[in-house]
């Protein structure tokens, strides 16, 4: 069994590699790596294509539940967003599915919307679509409140995450190879 840290680095090289790839097929784009909106954003004029890159080396194949909160997370920047010109794109590496395009369908979300799982509920799904149930919306509620108050009261760190370093690293090398 390998160590964790290798799909962790995968993952990484797989989002390299697809923002190199994108910085090459750009004709008068504006790439912008680790984005405002997602890992890579594509900017032309007053369009958007915002890109999300998932790696999942270890799972034996696709399953919608694998990409189901990349889904929510682009469903509630597009709900919240007042840009409607933005294009949602999710790149996912399942090593045993052939290469291709999956199309979610209705049913696909409407699963993912009615998620028992509260993280989901309260990051997500409250932000999309109306809480009917009075219990859920108190529970989102005090959620919200206490996210607010862990802000406030969270201390700063000045030690950057090692992905960060890592983004940041690729970013320099990217912007001196360029220039």
């Amino acid at each position: 069994m390998g160590r964790i840290a290798d799909s962790t680095i995968k993952g990484f090289m797989y989002q390299f590699n697809l923002s190199l790839n994108e910085i090459l097929k750009s004709t008068n784009e504006v790439i912008k790596i680790e984005g405002i909106i997602e890992d890579i954003d594509k900017i032309n004029g007053e369009h958007i294509t915002a890109i999300q890159c998932k790696y999942h080396g270890e799972a034996e194949k696709f399953q919608w539940s694998k990409v189901s909160k990349p889904i929510l997370q682009m469903l509630k920047t597009y709900t919240n967003s007042d840009e409607s010109k933005i294009l949602f794109v999710l790149y996912a590496f399942f090593p045993s599915e052939q290469l291709g395009e999956k199309a979610v369908s209705k049913n696909e979300i409407n699963e993912m919307l009615n998620t028992k799982n509260m993280e989901y509920i309260c990051d997500y799904i409250a932000h999309i679509k109306k809480i009917e149930n009075l219990e859920i919306e108190s529970l989102v509620s005090k959620e919200r409140k206490q996210k607010k108050r862990k802000k406030k009261l969270g201390s700063i760190s000045l030690a950057m995450s090692w992905k960060f370093c890592v983004i940041l690293m690729i970013s320099l090398i990217i912007d001196f190879v360029l220039l």
